[in-house]
């Protein structure tokens, strides 16, 4: 595998934590970089660990559960278990289950009552900030199923990381099947397998998350009290594992997205040029009145109506989960799902959940500016991706 020196790549926007155009051209070398990587990933993984995922597709608590992964969706679960560990043990502090209820309580209440949404985010914020302990907490030198169940619901409590958890339950009741002392074996591998990620991922991926780690230094001053403090406090490690993950998600639908006969692009809002946007509703979604020339979500509808699909404009991220539910469960309609790299892999998890056929691209830097205050102009997409995307459809009708 090639390794790509960081000093080698200016990126060119350093207000964004992370952006994917070197040298201020487009993308390309990204997914390049990205491919060969995550196939490197894939290989060390499954010399590490595919004994053990054999074991868990075959145990009843797999076979009885709501998923059906591919192995690399597997090793993926481990290595998003591990890396999170790392990251967040020991912060749930006491009573986290206590403190977990009462902000998924508020968090079901701002999503069923949106009049009251802006006053239930800033108490959440608060709440959250307080309770979690997002600056202290003690360190756990030791891993084993209780401290997982508790870092799960601190997780939980976050209401970032939902489809994850989902995925890191399901290996914990795996887990639960299995003799302690192998156990005990099974995670350290896991710890060890994410430290080594960490490092390999910063040498080959570390040029494009560059402002990650400046972007930090003002965020807990920043974003103290706020809602989407979890959210935006991401380390440089979870930027990378979020894309060698979409990177895997992408790889697992591929062959199910291909054989569908309709494509439609979902494109957030944060795209737009023109502050004073003039995209409308039609029955099916909102859509690109083409108002401003030059504006990234008007060059995509086009390439996406010249090859006769469909593009949709998604307003805020917490309105894809709506976005979905007309297409779930099928297999005629593959869905493109466009989004910033902190949430394009829960977003590939969602639709994989919901039985959708996807494939997910990258936001060429952070655009929104609820999230992203820092960050001076709209983002973008890599074209070439969306392209050989499309491609598949143009193919086939011809």
């Amino acid at each position: 595998m090639s390794n790509y020196i960081v000093e080698k790549i200016h990126v060119s926007l350093p207000q964004s934590p992370y952006c994917l155009l070197p040298d201020n051209s487009n993308a390309d070398i990204f997914y390049q970089v990205l491919d060969e990587f995550a196939g490197h990933v894939s290989k060390e993984g499954t010399n590490r660990f595919g004994s053990i995922i054999n074991e868990f597709q075959s145990s009843p608590v797999y076979l009885h559960s709501e998923f059906d992964l591919a192995p690399d969706e597997c090793l993926l679960d481990l290595l998003i278990l591990g890396t999170l560990w790392n990251q967040y043990n020991g912060r749930w502090g006491k009573n986290i289950e206590m403190k977990a209820k009462i902000l998924n309580n508020l968090y079901v209440l701002r999503k069923s009552n949106p009049r009251i949404k802006p006053f239930v985010d800033r108490l959440r914020g608060k709440m959250s900030y307080m309770m979690l302990n997002p600056n202290g907490g003690i360190t756990e030198t030791n891993i084993n199923i209780a401290k997982l169940e508790k870092l799960c619901t601190w997780l939980s409590a976050t209401n970032e990381f939902n489809e994850e958890v989902k995925r890191i339950e399901i290996w914990l009741s795996f887990f639960k099947k299995l003799p302690e002392r192998k156990v005990d074996s099974i995670l350290w591998q896991v710890l060890v397998f994410a430290s080594w990620f960490k490092s390999k991922a910063k040498m080959n991926l570390g040029a494009f998350t560059f402002g990650v780690n400046s972007f930090l230094m003002q965020h807990s001053v920043l974003y103290k009290n706020k809602e989407d403090f979890f959210f935006t406090g991401r380390s440089e490690v979870e930027y990378h594992l979020n894309m060698v993950g979409a990177s895997v998600m992408n790889r697992s639908m591929k062959l199910n997205f291909d054989e569908t006969g309709k494509k439609v692009l979902l494109l957030p809002s944060c795209m737009a040029k023109n502050n004073n946007c003039k995209a409308y509703d039609v029955m099916h979604g909102t859509v690109c009145a083409h108002c401003t020339k030059g504006c990234s979500i008007s060059e995509a509808s086009i390439q996406m109506t010249n090859n006769g699909e469909s593009a949709y404009i998604v307003k805020h991220s917490s309105g894809f989960s709506k976005s979905l539910l007309r297409w779930a469960n099928q297999k005629n309609v593959g869905l493109i799902g466009t989004a910033c790299t902190l949430n394009l892999l829960a977003g590939g998890y969602e639709m994989k959940r919901l039985n959708i056929p996807a494939q997910c691209i990258f936001l060429d830097y952070s655009g929104c500016k609820k999230h992203w205050a820092c960050v001076s102009r709209p983002t973008s997409i890599n074209v070439g991706q969306l392209a050989s995307l499309v491609g598949v459809a143009t193919k086939k009708a011809v």
